[in-house]
This record gives structure tokens, C-alpha cells and sequence, in this order.
């Protein structure tokens, strides 16, 4: 079988390159040369490992269009999961050197701490990691990122975003959608507080893009709101005056999540602005609540293509949810502010 030669460019121009054959994709290929880029799923579901194809013939195959839309595949734009190489190719990627492993993730012991209900379908869960070999309790992640955690017992895995800041005690905070038949959820309905669960990770690209000066827009729908909860906590501990505002999709005013951890950091972040977007707010609904900025009646979709196209400047746009929330974003921002740059992540089956 004929072997190629990949070369990667990262966005902050850093290059590597490794041998892919015909019959590997291009994450396998860098896989078997100890190069781990960014990713998810492995199965052309998740869109993780999105990244720009600049020269030369590939194949593409079994992939959800939902995790790569037919214009971006247009352009150029390729699944590492799916992709096999019919020449040398040049890659571009949209992140930046230091997310890319050389060695594959090492898996760690949590201990749960505590299972909260936040409404009839999501749960806070918080876990503390056990030492490592090093007698380490603290987890390299930047904020922003996911790890994945295992059903013990079992090789089950599922990825969610940390809903907390890098810290050095170990700490570890999620917000889970519940699904009737997600094997993860069905484990969470009956996990105890003390039991143990894996930890693999962290990884992930979806990131504070610090070299960039531009106002930053957070769009969160349901538990995708976790990551925005780690990359506003970071900006709070780092003192970043960064302009961000964050908008907030729900179908009923209950389904919004950590509403005092929120109002918590607008007192530490004074230019954070939040929006509720509840597109099917109960007639009951008094939406003029002092600490927050924005409040509608509409679907965050529609409040986001008012604010883009009334925005002043390109703005810096990061989406986390569902896919119908994330292709939406994604198509509105390139037809009504192209100059802006986006950044996103969608769900996975839970």
C-alpha cells in the first residue's frame, strides 16, 4: 500500500509531518507515529477534527454531514477521522501547537463527590481525582476542554466538557444532559456518591483564543454552557478585561443552569453581559431582573443574527450545543458577519 507524506501547519505556524498510508485515515496514520491531534469520536459524528486541506487528493467517507456541512467540505475543509490520503497533503489546522499529545492520554481514578439535580434532565456532577503515579492530584487541561469518563466495569466512554477552571486540587465539575437511553446517563440515575469512575483527558481544541483582541461572543445552549463556565471562571482568576458576552439558549425559563454561579462572576467580570434567550417563556415571566443585561422572548438564534448584524466590529463567536444550535450559528455567522472568527463545539449522544 502507498504511504504519503502529511504535513501539518498550526495556527500558531508551528509544522510536524508523519507518513499516512491509503488505507488509514489521517487520524490513524498520526496515531501510529504517536502524534494525537484533536478529536472525538473517531467516526465522522463529532466534527472535532475538523480541520483545512491547502494541497493535494484525499478521500473522504462515512461522516455526518452534520458534523461537516457541504460548503465547508467545499472549501476545503476535511475530517481526520474520515479522511484517507491519495497523495502528499498539506493540512492546516485551527489550533494552536500545544493541544497536539505526543503520547497517548493517560487515564486517571476519580472519586464521585457529590450528584446534584439541577432540573428533571441535567445533573451537576463534581468528582475529585485520586493521585497519580507522581502522587499528583491535578489535571493539565486548559479551560474550555473535555475529558472522558468510563462506566466502571465497563469500556463505555463518554466526553463532557469541565465546567471548571485548571486548579491544582483535583477538582473536576460537569453539567450532563440526561438521555432515556444514553448508557452514561442510565449509569449516573444509579452512581453513589464515593464510587469510583475513569478520567481520560483532557483534550479537546474548543479554547480561549488568547492572541486575539476581539470582543469575544459565548452562545450556550443547555449544558453547553459548561465550557463557557470554565473559560469565564479562567478570565476571572486571570483578571482578563476582555469584552464577552454571553447568550444563553433555553426553551423555558427553568432549563437555565447555574444562574448564581453566573451572577457570581459578573461581580468579578464587570464587562460581562449575559442574555436569556427563552424561546417559549411562560406568560408569567418577568424578565427584568437588575444583574442581568439582556432578557427575550425569542430563540438565541434569532437574538444572535440581531446582535451580529448590529455589531460594530468582527467579534470573536464560540457555539457549544446541540447541532441545530451550532450549524445555525455557523451558517449565520459566515452570511451576516464574515469577517468575525468562529469557534465550536457540538453535542455527542450521551
Amino acid at each position: 500500500m502507498d504511504s504519503y507524506q502529511i504535513t501539518i501547519t498550526t495556527q500558531d505556524q508551528q509544522q510536524l509531518a508523519f507518513a499516512c498510508r491509503g488505507d488509514q485515515t489521517l487520524q490513524q496514520g498520526a496515531e501510529a507515529e504517536n502524534i494525537f491531534l484533536p478529536s472525538q469520536c473517531g467516526s465522522g459524528v463529532c466534527g472535532v477534527c475538523t480541520v483545512h486541506c491547502q494541497s493535494g487528493e484525499f478521500d473522504m467517507r462515512d461522516y455526518n454531514s452534520e458534523a461537516l456541512a457541504a460548503d465547508a467540505a467545499e472549501q476545503g475543509d476535511i475530517l481526520l477521522c474520515s479522511t484517507y490520503p491519495r497523495s502528499d497533503l498539506a493540512v492546516s489546522t485551527p489550533y494552536s501547537y500545544d493541544l497536539i499529545h505526543f503520547e497517548s492520554l493517560a487515564q486517571r481514578q476519580a472519586e464521585i463527590l457529590e450528584i446534584k439535580p439541577i432540573n428533571d434532565d441535567v445533573v451537576a456532577l463534581e468528582l475529585q481525582l485520586l493521585p497519580d503515579a507522581e502522587d499528583m492530584l491535578s489535571l493539565d487541561f486548559e479551560a474550555g476542554q473535555f475529558v472522558e469518563l468510563g462506566i466502571p466495569g465497563t469500556d463505555i466512554t463518554r466526553p463532557y466538557s469541565l465546567a471548571n477552571a485548571p486548579n491544582w486540587d483535583g477538582r473536576l465539575a460537569f453539567l450532563i444532559q440526561l438521555h432515556p437511553q444514553g448508557q452514561f446517563s442510565q449509569f449516573l440515575r444509579q452512581a453513589k456518591v464515593g464510587q469510583n469512575i475513569s478520567v481520560t483527558g483532557a483534550q479537546g481544541q474548543f479554547v480561549l483564543q488568547e492572541s486575539s483582541l476581539a470582543p469575544r461572543y459565548f452562545v450556550a445552549g443547555g449544558t453547553g454552557l459548561a465550557p463557557f463556565l470554565s473559560m469565564l471562571t479562567h478570565m476571572a482568576e486571570m483578571m482578563d478585561s476582555q469584552t464577552v458576552e454571553l447568550f444563553i439558549g433555553a426553551k423555558h425559563e427553568k432549563d437555565l443552569l447555574a444562574m448564581e454561579q453566573l451572577t457570581a462572576l459578573q461581580q468579578q467580570l464587570p464587562q460581562l453581559k449575559i442574555h436569556r434567550c427563552i424561546s417559549q417563556a411562560e406568560h408569567t415571566w418577568q424578565p427584568d431582573a437588575d444583574e442581568w443585561i439582556g432578557a427575550y422572548r425569542q430563540s438565541v438564534l434569532e437574538v444572535m443574527k440581531q446582535t451580529l448584524k448590529t455589531a460594530a466590529e468582527p467579534v470573536d463567536v464560540y457555539v457549544c450545543g446541540s447541532p441545530r444550535l451550532v450549524n445555525g450559528i455557523v451558517e449565520m455567522t459566515h452570511t451576516v458577519s464574515p469577517e468575525s472568527q468562529l469557534f465550536y463545539e457540538r453535542f455527542t449522544t450521551a
